[in-house]
């Protein structure tokens, strides 16, 4: 298979996976607070992570250099602002327009990636942003969608997500996929954990469920993120997200 091949595969997968989160983050929204949510979500994944680097001998995130992790860190802390955000958002709106208006990363994707990784744009790629951000602002207008906080949020999220992904970009070669993947959700988990404390924003006598849980904290965290990341080791950035707004 060839990169273009190999890319358009992992960031179709990712986006596979991303619906799953959709689905089951909502469901689990809907008896849950976001802190206590964000609780499971990243715990649990934090667990998946830390379990599968036991068995590859701990060379994933335990053999990292040590000048690396501050980068790591600061991309744990804005993906932490996106994740909170995002479900804030997912929580506060239906999950069709979550799925939707999250293609708007199309506006600042071609931006960073022009700009900052001198990535280019054949003129049928450009056409496909045109029309996806035609297709936004349409649905936008006549479904009467009001700029209410979460649809702010989303934005927020969106754009702490293309500057998380532009930093991966830069440095994909230093470390591998799983590496980021694991210290985001490690790092997103603490956030987390560290904010909902400090509001006293827990709630665990909440009802959950187990299965949509594990599955939702399996596609979402580790499988989602994994294969995006993989996908920006084949393929450019805004390239990647293009094939990502096929999500239903």
């Amino acid at each position: 298979m060839t990169n273009t091949q190999k890319g358009t595969a992992y960031a179709m997968a990712s986006t596979f996976a991303s619906a799953i989160v959709i689905l089951t983050g909502k469901s689990l929204l809907f008896t849950l607070d976001i802190y206590t949510f964000s609780f499971y979500w990243f715990g649990i994944c934090s667990a998946y992570f830390i379990l599968a680097d036991m068995r590859a001998g701990g060379r994933y995130m335990y053999k990292v250099p040590r000048k690396l992790l501050p980068l790591l860190i600061l991309i744990g802390i804005i993906e932490a602002g996106s994740a909170l955000t995002y479900f804030m958002a997912l929580k506060a709106i239906d999950p069709a327009f979550i799925a939707f208006f999250s293609n708007l990363m199309l506006i600042s994707a071609p931006f960073f990636g022009i700009i900052f990784l001198k990535e280019k744009l054949t003129l049928i790629e450009i056409a496909g942003i045109v029309i996806a951000i035609t297709g936004a602002l349409i649905m936008t207008y006549e479904g009467g969608i009001t700029i209410n906080a979460g649809v702010i949020l989303l934005f927020v999220s969106v754009l702490l997500f293309t500057v998380s992904t532009m930093l991966i970009k830069l440095n994909n070669s230093d470390i591998s996929p799983f590496t980021f993947s694991g210290y985001r959700c490690i790092v997103v988990f603490a956030c987390a954990t560290l904010i909902g404390i400090h509001t006293g924003g827990f709630n665990f006598s909440q009802h959950i469920s187990i299965p949509v849980l594990l599955i939702g904290a399996f596609c979402g965290p580790l499988l989602s993120v994994v294969l995006y990341y993989y996908a920006l080791q084949y393929m450019d950035m805004t390239k990647v997200v293009l094939i990502r707004t096929t999500m239903p």
